[in-house]
């Protein structure tokens, strides 16, 4: 019994190790057919990228030697000559022309220059003249001032009264008095500005016997102030 389980046990391992090794180079065979599916699908894809980049390549060159073909200039023709003949033409005649209308203009400029040079002469001839009547009528207004002036100190020491007190003193000086005189030859606002007290009623009584005067023809502006000196001397 024992040398019959131990026959069946040899034979079944026998078989069994058969087996498995036809599992294993059947599997074997499967990998390597895969692997050589892989390489020939990688393979067939590189030849295929190289095409693409080869056919690129070759369109990039193309547009590449088109660009760099130099197109030849176009050399000019008569017409063009012409065009340019007849534009540097009609330049010169609009130079021709504006030439002309300033010609005038400066005529034009000319003359005004000459009409502000003349107003110009004739203000300063005008202001000279002007002038010099402002100069003659200060002086006439000087001179009659100077005349009223006399006038009036030869009236007023006409009028004036030696005091009986200075004159028994022996007295003498002389009084520095304002006054105004008005536009009616009236005499207004007496001040005696320096002088002996001993003078000073004498001098206002002397002031206003003189008055009025006459002022109705005189150049001069009133009412009008006037400084005078009197002097008091013994005879």
């Amino acid at each position: 019994m024992r040398r019959y389980f131990s026959s069946f046990l040899i034979s079944f391992i026998v078989y069994a190790s058969f087996i498995v090794s036809g599992i294993y180079f059947v599997s074997i065979e499967d990998e390597n057919t895969v692997v050589k599916e892989m390489q020939e699908i990688q393979t067939v894809a590189v030849s295929i990228i190289q095409q693409q980049c080869h056919t690129k390549k070759e369109k990039i060159e193309k547009k590449v030697e088109k660009k760099t073909q130099v197109k030849p200039k176009p050399q000019p023709t008569v017409v063009q000559d012409e065009i340019v003949k007849k534009e540097i033409e009609s330049e010169i005649d609009e130079v021709a022309i504006q030439e002309k209308e300033s010609e005038p203009q400066e005529e034009l400029v000319e003359e005004q220059e000459e009409v502000e040079e003349k107003v110009v002469q004739k203000d300063s001839v005008d202001e000279e003249k002007l002038q010099e009547e402002i100069r003659q009528m200060m002086a006439a207004k000087k001179k009659e001032l100077d005349l009223f002036t006399q006038h009036l100190i030869k009236k007023i020491n006409e009028n004036k009264r030696y005091p009986m007190s200075a004159r028994r003193r022996g007295v003498e000086g002389d009084v520095s008095v304002k006054f105004i005189v008005l536009s009616n030859g009236g005499v207004d606002a007496i001040e005696i500005l320096e002088g002996k007290s001993i003078f000073t009623k004498s001098t206002i009584a002397a002031i206003e016997d003189s008055f009025p005067v006459s002022v109705g023809d005189s150049l001069l502006q009133f009412p009008q102030e006037f400084k005078i000196r009197l002097v008091y001397v013994l005879k």
